[in-house]
């Protein structure tokens, strides 16, 4: 096993179609293979172990201010596909990330639109303030005390939402 094996099989996963960050871990996994092989006895020194794996660059996409206002403007009679809006409208008119948005929407219930909210975040404990504007307070109003869905059903009803509001840009909140 050499490198030139390694760039053949991250060729054979590319071709195969599967994602940047999915044939990054899979070498990384081969390296450690070879990595215990090596210290456990079974191969001579490890062919991996100079190889550096690169991390994928990820492109992000953004909604349209028309397609925002295409999820802002469609109600649903469905109160978990408009908890979901309703909660997805507050993510993208204050920034906060799915992990933040219980602890932000207890400290901006009770505050006006000019106001700002202080948390810190969940991920990395860095403080943030986040100024509160009228889409953000009137959403907070409408859901009142209801609790974010999980992530994984909060990311399904946001597919129907999308679907239903013609908007075909892939959103999910993570």
């Amino acid at each position: 096993m050499d490198r030139s094996l390694l760039r053949e099989y991250q060729q054979w996963l590319s071709s195969h179609l599967y994602s940047a960050s999915y044939i990054r871990k899979a070498c990384f996994l081969l390296k450690q293979v070879t990595a215990l092989a090596a210290s456990e006895g079974f191969i001579p020194n490890d062919p991996l172990s100079s190889v550096r794996l690169e991390t994928p660059k990820s492109e992000h996409t953004y909604l349209s201010s028309g397609e925002l206002e295409a999820i802002e403007l469609t109600p649903f009679t469905e109160w978990r596909l408009e908890k979901v809006r309703l909660w997805f409208l507050v993510q993208c008119y204050s920034g906060v990330a799915y992990s933040d948005l219980e602890q932000f929407a207890e400290k901006a219930r009770p505050k006006q639109p000019g106001d700002s909210v202080e948390l810190y975040r969940h991920k990395t404990g860095t403080r943030c303030v986040v100024p509160l504007l009228q889409p953000v307070v009137g959403a907070l109003r409408t859901l009142g005390t209801e609790r974010l869905p999980s992530n994984q059903k909060y990311n399904q009803y946001l597919k129907e939402i999308t679907q239903t509001c013609g908007v075909h840009t892939r959103v999910t909140s993570h």
